[in-house]
């Protein structure tokens, strides 16, 4: 121990190669001597390791605790990151695991290096963690890579619309599917982090977050929608409906006692579907009963019943009944109401205004959202507005307004539009 801590300190003074001998680049080649190219690299790798946990002790001391704030963990990762890429990987995260091995208090710095991602305070939630991807790139890295490769091929962009959207959908897809074997709140994060060096790929890892990709000029439909990587609550929902499935009150019952459950299941569902765009639910709900992690035979029966309004009773049903009619699937007046001020919130002529000119249109937003909840059941509208809310968090001030009944005024006042009341 003794030995690389004044290693450490040697190389803080310029010794950059001053680690013991068994810990340098050349203790991992067993068969073949490394080239002077490596033991640079590894020597860089090594004198980065020195110098951090260096600033690391200095850190130590001045707080007198051994726990770092995440910023300046985050910090010290992405150095210690930067110079083992420069390394084969594997070889690397061997290095930096053994040099850690020799300086214990090391231990938090190099396994966030190795696995790439960094605890957030609780105020960051939902955002857990900073991720930077696995120090050896996971699948989902690799994916992302591979396509941002082939898109600046000029092949890829030669043709028409309909061949270049091909390729964007097949390279969506297989980042979306290496995506969803993670976990989805990490997996976006990465893909953000992975975007920021790649510009020309926002349009792709915008798709595979969204689960919205846009289709050639001659295709029957504008887009596939596959849904948001991170479930929405349609998503959740449905999921809930197939573990339901298995369950052996439903697996060993009946026509009788299973198809007033599909109905059940089809009128909750069609309540949290008439707050998205139709067309959106339609295909979000034909892909996840398409999945190959294969939901039970009944999903699609699920499926139909919510599209069709249709759903067949049991072959004895006491009150005689073959079929429900639940009628088309809408869109509710309230979602309509609720995305088409969404959609002006984002306008550049409302984002780029001041508030003392923003707060009058959040209040007429607001009064017009109330006009059409004065012939609703309060309570359903209350839960109806917290679903879409779930989907276009930027609402949140519109919602407020709408509950509260009030909307504060611009920033030179201090007063408040009433909007009659809470709702």
């Amino acid at each position: 121990m003794e030995e690389v801590r004044a290693a450490i300190a040697r190389a803080s003074q310029g010794a950059v190669a001053a680690l013991p001998q068994h810990c340098v680049a050349g203790g991992y080649a067993q068969a073949t001597k490394p080239s002077q190219l490596e033991v640079s690299k590894s020597s860089q790798l090594e004198a980065t390791f020195a110098d951090v946990a260096k600033r690391f002790k200095e850190h130590a001391l001045a707080d007198g605790q051994n726990k770092l704030p995440w910023y300046t963990l985050l910090t010290f990762v992405k150095e210690l990151r930067d110079a083992a890429k420069q390394n084969e990987r594997t070889q690397a995260v061997r290095m930096l695991e053994d040099l850690s091995d020799k300086v214990p208090e090391m231990k938090q710095i190099v396994n966030s290096a190795i696995s790439g991602k960094v605890e957030l305070p609780p105020d960051y939630l939902p955002k857990r963690f900073e991720v930077l991807g696995p120090l050896i790139p996971c699948e989902l890295e690799m994916a992302f890579h591979e396509a941002a490769t082939k898109n600046i091929d000029p092949k890829y962009h030669a043709g028409c619309s309909n061949s270049r959207q091909g390729y964007v959908i097949e390279w969506a897809w297989k980042i979306r599917t290496a995506a969803e074997q993670m976990d989805r709140l990490e997996a976006t994060c990465l893909l953000e982090h992975l975007s920021k060096d790649a510009a020309e790929m926002k349009e792709i890892v915008d798709g595979v977050l969204s689960g919205k990709v846009m289709l050639g000029s001659s295709s029957q439909v504008p887009y596939v929608f596959w849904g948001p990587l991170v479930p929405c609550k349609l998503q959740v929902h449905f999921e809930e409906v197939c573990r339901k499935m298995h369950e052996p009150k439903f697996l060993i019952g009946c026509s009788n006692t299973r198809q007033p459950m599909v109905l059940e299941w089809v009128r909750d569902l069609r309540k949290t579907a008439r707050t998205m765009n139709i067309f959106e639910t339609k295909c979000l709900l034909e892909h996840l009963s398409r999945q190959d992690v294969s939901p039970p035979p009944q999903a699609r029966e699920v499926v139909s019943g919510v599209l069709t309004g249709t759903v067949q009773m049991g072959s004895s049903d006491p009150a005689g009944t073959v079929q429900v009619e639940l009628g088309p699937l809408v869109q509710s007046e309230l979602a309509k109401v609720f995305n088409r001020v969404a959609s002006k919130k984002k306008e550049p002529s409302f984002v780029f205004e001041c508030s003392n000119s923003q707060q009058p249109r959040v209040a007429e937003w607001v009064k017009e959202l109330r006009g059409v909840i004065q012939k609703m059941d309060v309570s359903e509208a209350k839960q109806e507005l917290q679903e879409l809310l779930e989907n276009s968090p930027d609402m949140k001030v519109v919602v407020d307004g709408v509950l509260s009944g009030s909307v504060a005024m611009g920033s030179s006042s201090l007063g408040f539009y009433d909007l009659g009341g809470p709702l």
